[in-house]
């Protein structure tokens, strides 16, 4: 069965390479930690204050970091062992969440370590993400099948959304004692990780950069700047994300008394819905890629995007918002890996880690778009705060369109670049 699904999407491609599939099963138990940590923490921010607001602030420190000094975590995928760098962000992250979870078991958790533990985790996923976006490749011997690993990467929070939520929902059960544990959840999801890199070996070698870390900084904002095709893809990727990609911390809002009066295990179960169409929508996206221009295909995704999240704005009842959530979750990562497939196959690689680090903060931006949204729903209520979001996303998305060329006429084929050849290197320790 999984050959006959391979040979219409191909997105398994990229598992036949043992290094890559190393790597990529470690990541699942990472996202799936991620996960968990990211719907427990919004539930017990809620839990705790009542407050859309605190909620937002929550969230809101997850993003500060990687906004602020995320930049620098390219910087350094590109000086260090980039698996490394990964296994200690781990390490640090499962050492949190172990705290946080003993806090929460024993009754003595308060807002302030919520806040204290976000700041801490985004400032892990600062230095985190980079290096990840970066090794990756360097895993696969041939690099036509790139779009396949980027689909990938996306299918491990696609399979997480599936289950991880509402299992996450049922764990809580509405006690704060139930929280603590789905914290240790997250704990055994990272130091899977951590495990899982340590052994990974290279397929390309990694060439290090020279020169000050605010040189290499300079140099990595200047190419993707110089270059047209980056420099749009990364502008109209921020604000989709900032403006819409922040939804899903707004549940918990959206499923309390002012909308829905829902309990947490609804709360997993709409997390749920959102993974079941992004997880078509990874399986869909390298195949639609392949047969129509990705310019227009990403720009089509982005407008269906954007009306999918205005409809879900005016649902009332968990049937339709469940069905609502279903779509937006395929149009929303359809348009982040159309993006990001074209991102990764024009960028060079010897400044793969800084350019990624740019356009990756984009995923840091939906934490700080959510800030924003429950701050409006404090004001407009949950349901008028997500329409703005989702208005920005279409004015944004039909503006480039319209007026960005660079990004309406993307239709070159990715570029292939095949490393068959290269040896992998050797482990080394990453504790």
């Amino acid at each position: 069965m999984l050959n006959t699904v391979a040979q219409q999407f191909q997105i398994f491609a990229a598992l036949r390479f043992s290094q890559f599939r190393l790597y990529w099963i470690g990541l699942l138990a990472q996202v799936s930690g991620q996960m968990v940590m990211n719907v427990t923490m919004g539930w017990l921010a809620y839990e705790l204050s009542g407050s859309p607001v605190f909620v937002g602030n929550v969230t809101l420190l997850l993003a500060i970091p990687p906004l602020t000094i995320g930049l620098f975590g390219g910087v350094l995928a590109d000086r260090l062992d980039q698996r490394r760098i990964v296994a200690t962000a781990q390490t640090i992250a499962a050492v949190g969440m172990t705290t946080l979870a003993w806090l929460t078991l024993s009754g003595n958790v308060e807002r302030w370590h919520l806040m204290l533990f976000a700041l801490l985790v985004g400032t892990v996923q600062s230095m985190d993400m980079p290096s990840r976006q970066a090794l990756y490749p360097r895993l696969i011997p041939d690099r036509s099948h790139l779009p396949n690993a980027v689909a990938l990467n996306a299918m491990t929070w696609q399979i997480v959304r599936l289950v991880g939520p509402a299992l996450a929902g049922f764990i809580i059960a509405d006690s704060v004692r139930g929280a603590g544990t789905t914290f240790l959840v997250s704990t055994a999801g990272f130091l899977t990780m951590v495990a899982l890199v340590s052994r990974v070996r290279v397929m390309v070698p990694q060439v290090a950069s020279r020169g000050s870390m605010l040189t290499n900084l300079r140099e990595g904002g200047r190419y993707v700047w110089s270059t047209p095709a980056l420099r749009s893809l990364t502008l109209m990727t921020y604000v989709t994300a900032f403006a819409g990609m922040g939804y899903l911390y707004v549940l918990p809002v959206f499923v309390g008394p002012e909308v829905l009066d829902l309990g947490s295990g609804s709360l997993g179960l709409l997390w749920s819905a959102g993974g079941i169409g992004s997880f078509f929508g990874v399986l869909t996206t390298p195949l639609v890629l392949r047969r129509f221009r990705p310019g227009r295909v990403m720009l089509t995704e982005g407008l269906a995007f954007g009306l999918a999240l205005l409809a879900f704005s005016f649902t009332r009842d968990v049937t339709t918002a469940f069905a609502a959530l279903i779509v937006v979750g395929l149009t929303s990562l359809a348009f982040m890996i159309s993006v990001e497939v074209m991102v990764q196959s024009l960028v060079s690689d010897a400044l793969r880690g800084r350019a990624m680090s740019i356009f990756q903060m984009s995923w840091s931006l939906p934490p700080l778009g959510a800030a924003v949204l429950n701050f409006l729903a404090g004001i407009v209520g949950a349901p008028g705060a997500i329409a703005i979001g989702a208005g920005v996303v279409l004015v944004n998305i039909a503006l480039t369109a319209l007026m960005v060329g660079t990004v309406r006429n993307l239709g070159a084929a990715p570029r292939h670049e095949a490393v068959a050849s290269a040896k992998p290197a050797p482990a080394e320790p990453a504790g």
